[in-house]
């Protein structure tokens, strides 16, 4: 388990469907208590890395911080989330390493 998960953010995602894009990331604008800002998400995961996320099932994966303007260089904390059951992973090294959030997201 992580001992800070960002789950404000995937509370966001999950608010707003998380979208799925295929092998197309996706820049969306939040409205959010008067602040604009941008963040990326819904390109499906490779699961490729190592460490590997378990094998069975597909990911897609989410940006952590959105961003003040759009096409702003995005940062290495993303969301990896499989799509049957929900489970949420949360990576701040971009893939190196993994912690396990939880499921039904």
């Amino acid at each position: 388990m992580c001992s800070n998960p960002p789950t404000a953010i995937a509370r966001w995602w999950k608010r707003n469907g998380w979208v799925r894009n295929g092998d197309v990331n996706k820049q969306y604008r939040m409205d959010e208590g008067g602040r604009v800002a941008f963040i990326w998400g819904g390109k499906t995961y490779k699961n490729v890395s190592t460490p590997r996320l378990p094998s069975y099932g597909t990911y897609n994966e989410y940006d952590v911080h959105p961003s003040s303007r759009p096409n702003a260089p995005r940062d290495s904390h993303r969301l990896v989330r499989r799509l049957r059951g929900g489970n949420l992973y949360y990576t701040a090294d971009h893939y190196r390493s993994f912690c396990y959030i939880g499921a039904g997201w």
